[in-house]
């Protein structure tokens, strides 16, 4: 009986935060196109826009898939795939899958923000820091 007990409070301690993260994750599920993406990786800049790459990223509940593909080669370049949460303003992904770099078993952690379909990633992790705007298009 007393294990009953435990497991019941234990269950209901943890519900509810899963269930947040869940509703945190559904607000920005979709797929969105990249506007522009500027930052720098270990002191490397970076600046690119909609009018060099058509860079996607859909995001599901829980799973996250970055595509880039560059206009002037007009050829695929790189893609990306791994698990994402969101708590509060912080977006954290962790990478299982890079045609590129060796990202895969890394994480990061920015902050983010919607505004109407308006998604901005912001902020500097492992070496890497960006500001990324994205526009939902589904």
């Amino acid at each position: 009986m007393k294990s009953i007990a435990i497991l019941l409070v234990l269950l209901y301690a943890f519900f509810p935060k899963q269930a947040s993260a869940q509703t945190d994750t559904a607000s920005i599920a979709g797929t969105w196109q990249l506007i522009s993406s500027k930052g720098s990786i270990n002191n490397a800049v970076f600046d690119k826009d909609s009018s060099e790459v058509f860079m996607i990223k859909v995001l599901t509940t829980a799973m996250f898939f970055n595509t880039v593909y560059k206009k002037k080669s007009g050829r695929f370049d790189s893609a990306v795939q791994g698990t994402y949460l969101v708590a509060g303003n912080i977006y954290h992904e962790t990478v299982m899958y890079s045609s590129v770099g060796d990202f895969p078993g890394h994480s990061f952690s920015y902050n983010y923000t919607v505004n109407g379909n308006i998604l901005t990633i912001s902020g500097e992790s492992n070496g890497i820091k960006l500001i990324e705007q994205w526009k939902r298009i589904e």
